[in-house]
């Protein structure tokens, strides 16, 4: 994740870069920092590119990726952390890493 920033409804959006396959806003997501899964089964609320609104971001784009309001109120997305979207279990995770500039 390059940087958390709010957007324009309060909510973080992180600024990501996907390094392997594809996310698509219908997926879910867990939440992976060093080694320890911290948070799963998260719903995209929107994916951007630029300013636009998409539904799938490919294999080496940079993107905005809005959560939404996460329920859990302690949970915070950090520099460094890696978004993996996960079609359903059966299926590999795409990873989406989340770094600082």
């Amino acid at each position: 994740m390059f940087s958390i920033k709010r957007g324009h409804k309060q909510v973080p959006v992180a600024g990501c870069k996907v390094i392997d396959g594809s996310i698509r806003t219908k997926h879910k997501i867990k939440v992976i920092r060093g080694e320890d899964v911290i948070q799963e089964g998260l719903s995209i609320a929107e994916l951007r590119v630029f300013k636009d609104i998409v539904q799938e971001v490919h294999n080496g784009m940079e993107c905005g990726i809005d959560l939404g309001k996460i329920k859990d109120d302690s949970f915070e997305l950090i520099e460094g952390d890696e978004i993996h979207a996960v079609i359903n279990e059966a299926s590999t995770p795409t990873a989406v890493d989340v770094w600082g500039y």
